[in-house]
């Protein structure tokens, strides 16, 4: 009787345990990231993955799996192994529109800004970032605007952008959403640095043309 007794207790111990692991797995969502860049290395495969825990944008990262490898993937400068050698300014310019790309930044820690365009009375409203991320005509001809310029400086090509930046928080303080004019440092292997050049506005005018989600 004791050993059967034993034995019942075991089976629920054990049913408890599997159980709370099956939870624990439930808890992490995948999802595969399609990528529309040349500058990876083909044989990665790109998955975000989402964390339960508080706050979310704590627990998000991007996998990139090749086979049984995988690089976790929280910063910009995280895709570095991934990169193919950089060696033009057409693909240091198209590498950094990726890594600030709706699918990409929002899984990256220290991306917290896209690009922003010149509104067009035609833009693609199915393209989140021609609809958002737009300055009118004349407010963008007033604050002396213009396309990315990349220029290539001991080895590295610097990128100089306009882009909007989220809300965000930073030594224990809350910076508002500004527009920034920014330089992107991006080398032959594709590690990435920014800093910021100027702020050009901040506050209620750059909230309202930030997509919903960063």
């Amino acid at each position: 009787m004791k050993e059967l007794i034993f034995l019942n207790l075991l089976l629920i111990v054990l049913g408890i345990s599997c159980a709370h692991t099956k939870q624990m797995s439930a808890d992490i969502q995948e999802r595969p990231i399609v990528f529309d860049t040349a500058l990876l290395e083909e044989r990665y495969s790109l998955w975000g993955v989402q964390g339960m825990g508080l706050p979310l944008a704590d627990h998000r990262y991007l996998l990139a799996r090749d086979g049984e490898q995988e690089i976790k993937i929280q910063k910009a400068e995280d895709f570095a192994p991934l990169a193919k050698d950089i060696t033009s300014a057409e693909q240091a310019l198209e590498f950094v529109r990726f890594l600030t790309s709706t699918e990409i930044r929002t899984f990256l820690a220290d991306i917290y800004y896209s690009e922003v365009h010149k509104k067009v009375e035609k833009a693609d409203e199915s393209d989140q970032e021609d609809h958002w991320f737009a300055i009118d005509a004349a407010q963008y001809e007033a604050w002396y605007m213009h396309e990315p310029l990349v220029r290539e400086l001991d080895g590295q090509y610097r990128i100089e952008r306009f882009v909007a930046s989220y809300p965000r928080r930073q030594n224990q303080k809350i910076v508002p959403p500004r527009l920034l004019k920014i330089w992107e440092w991006v080398d032959r292997e594709g590690h990435y640095r920014m800093e910021i050049h100027s702020i050009i506005a901040e506050g209620e005018s750059v909230q309202k043309i930030l997509l919903f989600q960063k």
